[in-house]
């Protein structure tokens, strides 16, 4: 007769992003907007990422011919303005306020340090941005600035750990 045994798991905490880039010390602004306010606008410079941390963003692009497209909805706890870690040197789209809107805005330069430096946090990204792209399911162009930052940090996290 074949004795089971049961195999306990320790039951992880989810994993906190806020809780997380407090306490890795990463240098960030929390910055606060207002509903309809432009958090950035259709090329402006791509310096910085952004994690929202209460109200909700509105992203969207706009066509040669005037048009806005929404591209996405945006709440507590989603990144936006990632594009900035795949070298764009101007933002794709805009972004906007459609609520009361506490952001962090985060470096592009801090952003990358912490994201080589710190695996959890990596990890957690790059799911999270796997989920937004499926989400998505768009095969357009702004897809592809996401594609490249998964390729980029898991490649990059590939060859650290074979280093050490």
């Amino acid at each position: 007769m074949r004795r089971h045994t049961a195999i306990r798991r320790k039951r992880r905490q989810p994993f906190s992003v806020e809780v997380f880039l407090n306490s890795v010390g990463i240098s960030r602004v929390e910055t606060k907007y207002r509903k309809s306010q432009r958090i950035y606008s259709q090329g402006d410079p791509a310096i910085n990422v952004m994690y929202i941390q209460q109200g909700a963003v509105k992203l969207s692009i706009i066509s040669s011919a005037g048009k806005e497209a929404i591209v996405a909805l945006l709440g507590p706890g989603d990144f936006f303005g990632e594009g900035c870690l795949t070298g764009l040197p101007f933002r794709t789209g805009t972004s906007t306020a459609i609520a009361p809107t506490t952001v962090l805005v985060i470096d592009k330069k801090e952003m990358t340090r912490v994201l080589h430096k710190e695996h959890g946090l990596a990890d957690r990204f790059i799911a999270y941005l796997l989920q937004r792209w499926r989400r998505s399911r768009r095969p357009s162009h702004q897809s592809l600035p996401i594609i490249a930052i998964i390729l980029f940090i898991t490649i990059r996290s590939i060859c650290i750990k074979c280093i050490r």
